[in-house]
């Protein structure tokens, strides 16, 4: 798992001077509370979630990626042509 900014739990877990098993509890914990604060959702429910969650953060990597691909492919076909 990595934070935000890229960073692993292990990094944080050692920099804070704790135990990484700890942190990620807290982690796991606080996003459940994130997900469903009045705990009434089914453990699958939950799963659910962060499974989707986490594809709609890799589509949006994609995405992201696709657009550098495209800007790319775009800039070096404008080269070759101005080129000519």
């Amino acid at each position: 798992m990595r934070s935000s900014k890229g960073r692993t739990i292990l990094e944080i877990a050692a920099e804070l001077g704790i135990n990484d098993k700890t942190l990620n509890q807290w982690v796991v914990q606080a996003r459940n509370a994130d997900i469903d604060p009045e705990g009434s959702m089914s453990d699958a429910a939950k799963r659910r979630i962060r499974a989707l969650e986490d594809q709609v953060a890799q589509l949006e990597k994609d995405l992201e990626f696709e657009k550098k691909a495209r800007a790319f492919t775009q800039a070096i076909s404008l080269r070759r042509r101005s080129s000519k």
